[in-house]
């Protein structure tokens, strides 16, 4: 399912479709509905440019392997940051590609980190897959159903404006988001060496 940004005003707001997105083929999403709303002018938001050139968000977390991460964990590295759960078909896919991308840049000035809208329980099911990364799990608990809950839940996804799975930002070595991909596709691992590489 798509992931629609509206416009209406001045308020921009994300409305959160069930499963996971993948990116438009071609350019950003235009809303019919926002278009609709505003006189018949169509809104164009480009949701590969969310936060681009900005500093990374500001939070304080710890990662599932006891890293805290904050603002200094940005600095003098590259970092990759990629926002998934498990469920998530496309998240998972990706998951050998950005094993395989660790292993060819083989750099002490990489590093990745995941985000997760999911509990540190349900996100230890991924040591089996070797992912090279460690592992904020944004959510407390789960509920009587099993699904993620708690203070705090999804509280760094909307930091980073993220509506949708998987989205990977890349950070430079002075805190500064410089790339931003939703959804995955085969031509993300070449496109994410170079863009790693130009930042190196």
């Amino acid at each position: 399912m798509r992931n629609w940004l509206l416009l209406t005003s001045s308020i921009l707001s994300v409305v959160l479709l069930d499963g996971c997105y993948s990116s438009p083929k071609d350019g950003p999403l235009v809303s019919d509905t926002a278009a609709n709303q505003a006189n018949q002018i169509p809104i164009t938001v480009d949701l590969d440019r969310l936060l681009v050139d900005q500093k990374v968000p500001l939070f304080k977390a710890l990662t599932l392997d006891g890293i805290t991460v904050d603002s200094s964990y940005f600095q003098r590295k590259v970092t990759l940051i990629n926002f998934m759960y498990i469920g998530c078909a496309p998240c998972m896919a990706e998951i050998p590609m950005l094993r395989k991308l660790h292993q060819d840049l083989k750099s002490p000035n990489f590093q990745m980190l995941c985000i997760a809208p999911q509990t540190a329980q349900q996100m230890r099911q991924l040591a089996a897959y070797s992912i090279p990364y460690s592992i904020i799990a944004e959510c407390p608990k789960q509920d009587a159903l099993g699904n993620p809950s708690g203070m705090g839940c999804r509280e760094l996804s909307n930091k980073f404006q993220v509506g949708g799975y998987p989205v990977t930002l890349l950070v430079d070595k002075k805190g500064v988001i410089r790339y931003r991909h939703g959804g995955f596709s085969n031509e993300h691992p070449p496109r994410l060496k170079t863009e790693i590489e130009s930042l190196l």
